[in-house]
């Protein structure tokens, strides 16, 4: 899911009864990880390059580019609340 709050777009996603919250573009390309997949490893893979992305930590598998922004979610009494890194 894609979630646009003002100008900027994050990705919202669900991988093993969790959820991550992450910047829609990938820091190699700018592509968007919209379309990514999420592996056994719990990283996006990028669908055009395939960089892979830890959905921890943001740091790619090989640090062949930046970190992926991850974002945090929080669940408290019965209210979601995002917090967005610059």
């Amino acid at each position: 899911l894609i979630i646009r709050i003002g100008e900027r777009k994050i990705c919202l996603a669900q991988h093993q009864e969790q959820f991550y919250v992450f910047d829609h573009l990938c820091p190699h390309n700018k592509h968007s990880l919209f379309d990514g997949l999420i592996n056994f490893q719990s990283e996006v893979v990028c669908p055009l390059h395939s960089y892979r992305f830890s959905l921890k930590d943001g740091v790619e598998c090989e640090q062949r580019t930046a970190a992926l922004k991850i974002h945090e979610l929080r669940f408290e009494d019965a209210q979601v609340y995002l917090y967005l890194k610059d």
